[in-house]
């Protein structure tokens, strides 16, 4: 990007003293040019000039500033009457030094509409010069240094115009490659810089001679990152010059329709599509939240008692696959760790220092390939791991079935696949060291992990976990029959994210999941089609985000009764509020979205305070999350609120006080800040003694 200061100070100050054009122009003879000239300089150095500046024009930025964010375009309109200045638009640099407005020509306009004209370009560039110009937005003013009005450009896609060389122009260049040199482009900024867009260089067409050439210059990423000041831009700027040799003489172009457009908005994003699944009973392991890899998603032992070293008899650590549905090219990774003495980090085969890690990986032909690996003294790394700690491997053509790990003794291994296929081994330990670093305070982790774009979609159940030969510490814990409920006396959480861990029992037989983004919508359930507003939300068990889906566990409650159930995803409005006395609870679908009835209320009993519920609801009366308006309250007993009042995600919890008993009293909750939201009067109560 190229960076100009502009003299916007000095300008302004002149201006603001009520001098002319004329006398500026006349100032710069008598003696201060070189002060008025801009000097071309590097991004780092501008706060230091614009400090001088502003001490010119102290009062230069004090307006109020009017932020746009929509489309704007100068257009030039002039009536068709004679030419004129037009005082939005300057010349601040050219070779000969002069700032002063610039022509606005009735007799050329793009569109050739009568009513309106075009700006006239001269550019004195008889031997290498530049010629910088430029216009605000602020385009009803009497000076061109106005910033009153600026543009974020963060919501701008690119700037275009339409651009005339004058006829009897000397071509750059012959043949197909002729042209009349290029145009900068650009914007000014509030530190008086003009900066050249990242792809704001525009070869002018021999064409452009004879037709108006239509030029778009995209704003980029590039441009809304490194702009100084982005979200306030106060104008478009333009550069011709004759760096590159041409035009080493005055040229004359005319341009129109500038426009600084806004970007498209995004398109809506399209509806979710949802599906639905029988639920596999057992331990649910799902594997991660988002598109993120690598994260374990693990059980982790309540003790640490699970260390082999100096067993009397081999210990076994089995696992038993239930259901795999993992498609083939994806790499999911099933795991067992042990780990003595570890943190609370949820990958502690990369944080700790000494590591047994049994590592079960998918594989692209449907099977599934296990690998005993191993690292010691090698704190946050895996360098041992993925290299001289492989040991063994072993694979199976499917991942169904039960994979047990033997350790016979402190160094001798037997993995045991599906199907009985074994494969054995010693751990390197000559002088005891290695099985000393595994001998007390072994933990036990049992979990997955996504290793490819594609794994992050993907789950896989596991009915039972076996340990054996360890005495008291030995469990046999079938997940299947734990119904739903981890057994806490064994297990805990140790998950990145820690709904991507799931127990489940013969009361929830149904997975549903949908497509994101989901904002706002809710799962609900309806015996029959279409049955979208006096649908059952399904609130047994929560939502989570299961990979790039919004995931949701079905319980027996969630379903309707009769044989058939539909599943439809709404996204709820927020349209009216809803006034809950003491005593009354929410219920949609109704015709006043409440029951129950109010509780008395005593002014002696309750200290003179009465509290009530607000929520935000939609049209049938379901509560909807995310509001933060700001609500007023009146009744006809004059009570004391607490105005205003904003609610919290959609609900608020208010207070009233009353000085006197009074009878048929109504609270009215309106919402302050936005007035299309339906205002809600409560059910009439009494104020008591």
């Amino acid at each position: 990007m190229k960076n100009w200061i502009l003299p916007f100070g000095l300008l302004v100050t002149a201006l603001s003293q009520g001098q002319s054009w004329n006398r500026l122009i006349a100032s710069r003879k008598s003696g201060i040019s070189q002060i008025l000239k801009p000097m071309k300089i590097h991004r780092h150095v501008a706060s230091g000039i614009l400090a001088a500046l502003v001490l010119a024009c102290p009062a230069s930025r004090t307006q109020a500033q009017t932020i746009i964010t929509n489309t704007f375009t100068f257009t030039f309109a002039n009536g068709g009457a004679t030419s004129d200045f037009n005082s939005t638009w300057l010349y601040y640099y050219n070779s000969s030094g002069y700032n002063y407005p610039m022509m606005c020509d009735p007799t050329k306009d793009a569109s050739n509409n009568p009513g309106s004209g075009s700006l006239m370009v001269v550019s004195p560039l008889a031997g290498h010069g530049e010629n910088i110009f430029f216009g605000t937005f602020a385009s009803n003013i009497n000076y061109a240094y106005d910033f009153s009005v600026e543009a974020n450009f963060l919501d701008y896609s690119n700037i275009s115009f339409d651009i005339l060389v004058a006829s009897n122009t000397p071509l750059n260049g012959s043949g197909i490659y002729a042209n009349y040199g290029s145009i900068g482009v650009g914007i000014i900024n509030t530190s008086y810089e003009y900066q050249q867009l990242d792809y704001g260089s525009v070869t002018i067409p021999a064409s452009a001679a004879t037709n108006w050439y239509h030029a778009v210059v995209p704003v980029d990423s590039y441009d809304k990152q490194n702009l100084v000041n982005p979200t306030a831009v106060p104008g478009i700027a333009f550069d011709i010059n004759s760096d590159g040799g041409y035009p080493l003489f005055t040229i004359t172009n005319w341009i129109d329709n500038i426009s600084a457009n806004a970007a498209p908005p995004p398109p809506p994003p399209p509806p979710p599509v949802m599906s639905i699944s029988p639920a596999v009973q057992g331990l649910n392991l799902f594997t991660g939240s988002g598109n993120g890899l690598y994260n374990r998603e693990s059980l982790e032992t309540t003790t640490n008692v699970y260390s082999w070293v100096g067993a009397p008899s081999p210990v076994s650590y089995s696992f038993t696959i239930a259901n795999y549905p993992v498609p083939l090219a994806d790499q999911v990774q099933n795991h067992i760790f042990l780990i003595p003495n570890p943190g609370t980090n949820s990958a502690p085969d990369y944080e700790a220092p000494n590591v047994i890690f049994l590592d079960l990986e998918s594989t692209a032909t449907g099977g599934a390939q296990w690998t005993f690996r191993y690292k010691t003294n090698e704190p946050e790394g895996n360098a041992m791991i993925y290299g001289s700690g492989a040991l063994a491997t072993i694979g199976a053509n499917t991942a169904i079935g039960t994979w047990t790990l033997t350790f016979n003794n402190d160094t001798n291994v037997t993995m045991t696949i599906p199907g009985g296929a074994s494969t054995n081994f010693n751990i390197p330990d000559a002088t005891g060291a290695t099985s000393a670093l595994f001998a007390s305070g072994v933990v036990l982790y049992y979990g997955v992990q996504a290793n490819s774009g594609g794994a992050v979609n993907d789950h896989m159940v596991a009915s039972d976990f076996k340990v054996t030969g360890l005495g008291s510490a030995d469990f046999d814990d079938n997940f299947v029959t734990d119904a739903g409920t981890l057994d806490h006396s064994i297990w805990e959480v140790n998950a990145t994210f820690t709904n991507s861990v799931q127990l489940v029992g013969p009361a929830d037989p149904y997975w549903v999941q949908w497509t994101t983004p989901a904002a706002g919508f809710i799962l609900q359930s309806t015996p029959a089609l279409p049955n979208n507003s006096t649908g059952t939300p399904t609130t047994s068990n929560p939502a989570f985000a299961a990979g790039t889906f919004e995931t949701q566990l079905i319980s027996t409650n969630d379903l309707p009764q009769g044989n058939s159930a539909f599943f439809t995803l709404v996204k709820r409005t927020f349209s009216q509020l809803l006034v809950l006395l003491p005593g009354e609870t929410n219920a949609p679908n109704t015709l006043t979205g409440k029951i129950g009835t109010p509780a008395p209320f005593s002014l002696s009993a309750s200290g003179s305070v009465l509290t009530f519920t607000v929520l935000a609801v939609d049209a049938h009366w379901y509560p909807v999350p995310g509001s933060i308006d700001t609500l007023a309250f009146t009744d006809n007993d004059g009570g004391t609120y607490e105005n205003p009042f904003a609610l919290a995600n959609g609900s608020g919890q208010c207070f009233v006080f009353y000085q006197s008993t009074a009878s048929n009293v109504a609270i009215t909750a309106m919402d302050s800040s936005n007035p299309t939201i339906t205002p809600n009067t409560s059910t009439a109560f009494t104020v008591g003694p």
